[in-house]
């Protein structure tokens, strides 16, 4: 074991002499060595890390020494992008090495020039004025950019709708038949990711590839000698949506839209023969969206599919749907070599036939009685090829196409939910520990995170995964809890209580009051964000306080964060998507409170499935499933608090079964070693201290 990898993090190494804000961290050095090793054994480690050990750094030098490629995935663009253009350009130039690295992203992430001419000479393809500009915008962006990724593109919001419109999707790229093709930006990216030594991707889009290869259509990514996993605490829940599937009832529309206009452009001699089965699709889509008027009355408005209380009038209606999409197909493909667009639709409509197809095949109508034992899901039987109308349109275009063996065999769960114009059929694996199979023999996977464990023991994450006989390490943050952060559960009523928001409420006014820097209440659920924003916003009037409010909801998650920033002293309301990932170090953020323990929502059908399937093996689904979850987002939400070494606030938990439920000893250990409290007088005694040091 060599562990080259330590002399550039010792005291007198190449960052020491490079970096002036570097300092020697003996976590930082032996995680760097771990990873290393794994590298050397080609095997599997699991590495939590505490905020402040310096993991991107830990894990970049030795995957910038590695001799094959690496390929670096996270959990968010965000990241992604800092990763790219600020941590390797900084860790190649102190380490004195060149290499080739490259950003890969999906392809609805770049510039299409097909289909930004298309938007251009359509006469309907503008929803407003206001994007008369955004397209102009784009136009000028795609002229002068060497990526062609949006995120580049300042002047039109990454969010913004015109970019589904101008960007491009597996099923409707026209490949090497585009007029483009020599100045594709995804291609471009692609070859950019091939030449590299590393490259820096995010997990969608790796998952995103096994669930393309595994539907036989081609790889994204480049072949590597090691995959580091950062952010790898979110790789269960983006495997269970990415490795599932989600069909659209508006993608449906868009596709006989779309179709119909090039059958009437591109096939005029035969347009009256074929224009009758397109339009069958939109008539056939109407009449099932209207048999799912039950769901309107339901929770959530969604439902497994078989408990649908008209379920064969709408799976006869669905099978009408399906034979309606399979006519056309088969009704173009007959066409397709006259035009490249009749190529793309047909391809695109194979691809829908078949996801319908996977989709009634995951699920089976089941008693009540025996619904413990099929946990809403049965065997996908997705070997089936003889009715894959993809392989079908391969075969007839003389295309290659590849199967991924391992997901044959996979339990689905699948489930209906109506949005706000149309609506969705969802599927998703029961499990996803086949998720661990596709790890090549000849590589490493590394996975680091603040928050992998449940104090200390690593088996929820990999069980989840499938991660078995990985390397588990722990290393511990090294900032002092004890001295500079208070952790305050103070004796409220139980979350469930009328009165427990009020209460909760005038527990953090006089914290509110005292404290000189930011506020983050981090809430369960978007109506506890608006409940607890509207008290506030009364009470902050009430007593003449002068801070500003920002809720989640009013504006772009991007512009909360930047507001919340040149604020100073703003509150900010926020839920699920503010417990990770947001960044406010020093006195941006002394303060941060959690209304509840993070149980995830019983309203969710894919909870609901593996609860069923944990209760049907014998197990606890409380202690096995909610209880590690929950543990894992409360080290989320409480290590928003302290970002940097000199950071000191206080951490209120509004929830007392943290202290007075004998789980909750399993919740709270595994959180930083936080001075604990249960008077609220010691909190704010400490945070009118810190702002006395402020002054």
């Amino acid at each position: 074991m060599s562990f080259k990898v330590s002399r550039f993090f010792s005291d007198d190494g190449p960052f020491a002499g490079a970096v002036s804000t570097f300092s020697k961290r003996q976590a930082q050095t032996e995680l760097a060595q771990a990873i290393e090793d794994t590298l050397d054994k080609k095997s599997i480690l699991v590495a939590e890390a505490g905020t402040g050990t310096g993991k991107t750094w830990a894990y970049l030098v030795p995957a910038l020494l590695e001799q094959g490629k690496v390929i670096i995935s996270t959990g968010t663009r965000n990241l992604q992008d800092q990763i790219f253009n600020k941590d390797v350009p900084q860790v190649c130039k102190a380490m004195g090495i060149p290499a080739l690295v490259a950003v890969l992203k999906g392809r609805s992430n770049y510039v299409c020039h097909h289909y930004l001419k298309e938007l251009e000479e359509s006469e309907a393809g503008l929803r407003s004025k206001k994007e008369v500009p955004m397209l102009q915008a784009i136009r000028r962006f795609a002229e002068t950019s060497s990526t062609g990724d949006k995120a580049d593109c300042s002047a039109v919001p990454e969010t913004a709708d015109i970019w589904h419109r101008v960007t491009s999707t597996a099923e409707n790229c026209l490949g090497q038949d585009c007029q483009f093709v020599e100045e594709c930006f995804t291609n471009k990216a692609r070859s950019r990711a091939q030449e590299a030594d590393v490259v820096v991707i995010n997990h969608a889009l790796f998952l995103a590839d096994m669930a393309l290869r595994q539907e036989g259509v081609f790889e994204l990514l480049p072949s590597a000698e090691a995959v580091v996993f950062d952010e790898a605490h979110q790789l269960p829940d983006y495997a269970t949506r990415f490795l599932g599937e989600q069909i659209s009832g508006q993608k449906i529309a868009d596709w006989e839209r779309r179709t119909l206009m090039t059958v009437r452009t591109q096939l005029k001699g035969v347009s009256k023969e074929i224009e009758p089965l397109v339009q069958a699709v939109g008539s056939a889509l109407m009449e099932f969206r209207l048999q799912l008027k039950p769901l309107e009355e339901m929770q959530n408005q969604q439902a497994l599919v078989q408990n649908l209380p008209n379920y064969d009038r709408v799976m006869g209606r669905f099978d009408e749907l399906v034979e309606a999409i399979n006519l056309v197909v088969r009704a173009l493909l007959k066409y397709q070599e006259s035009h490249p667009d009749i190529q793309t639709a047909t391809k695109e409509g194979a691809a829908l036939y078949d996801s319908l197809i996977r989709w009634s095949r995951s699920h089976v109508k089941v008693d009540e009685d025996k619904a413990d034992e099929s946990a809403g899901s049965i065997d996908s039987n997705e070997g089936q090829d003889s009715d894959s109308l993809t392989l079908l349109v391969a075969q007839e275009m003389d295309e290659e196409i590849n199967t991924v063996e391992e997901f044959k065999g996979t339990p689905y769960v699948c489930w209906i939910n109506l949005t706000q114009n149309a609506f969705q059929l969802q599927r998703a694996p029961l499990s996803v520990r086949h998720f661990g199979k596709f790890k090549r023999p000849e590589q490493a996977w590394i996975f680091t995170s603040a928050t992998l464990s449940v104090n200390g023991n690593f088996e929820h994450f990999i069980n989840n995964l499938g991660l078995y006989g990985a390397e588990e390490r722990v290393w511990e943050s090294p900032f002092d809890y004890q001295d500079n952060t208070i952790m305050l559960i103070p004796k409220l009523p139980l979350p469930n209580d009328f009165s427990f928001r009020e209460k909760f409420i005038d527990i953090l006014m006089p914290l509110i009051k005292a404290t000189h820097g930011g506020v983050l209440v981090l809430c369960t659920s978007l109506q506890a964000v608006e409940e607890f924003a509207e008290m506030l916003i009364e009470r902050l009037d009430e007593e003449s306080i002068d801070r500003p409010l920002l809720k989640q909801g009013e504006n772009s998650r991007g512009y909360l964060m930047d507001k919340f920033r040149q604020e100073g002293n703003a509150i900010l309301v926020g839920s699920s998507s503010f417990w990770e990932g947001v960044d406010f170090p020093g006195d941006l953020l002394t303060l941060v409170a959690i209304d509840k323990i993070p149980f995830m929502s019983p309203d969710d059908p894919v909870l609901d499935a593996r609860i069923k399937d944990c209760e049907s093996r014998g197990g606890s689904p409380f202690f096995e499933i909610q209880i590690p979850h929950a543990a894992i987002s409360l080290k989320q939400g409480a290590g928003r608090l302290i970002r940097s070494e000199g950071d000191a606030g206080v951490l209120v938990v509004g929830d007392i079964r943290l202290v007075e439920k004998g789980y909750g000893k399993r919740l709270w250990q595994g959180l930083p070693d936080f001075y604990r409290t249960r008077e609220p007088a010691d909190a704010l005694q400490f945070l009118e201290y810190l702002a006395k040091l402020q002054k």
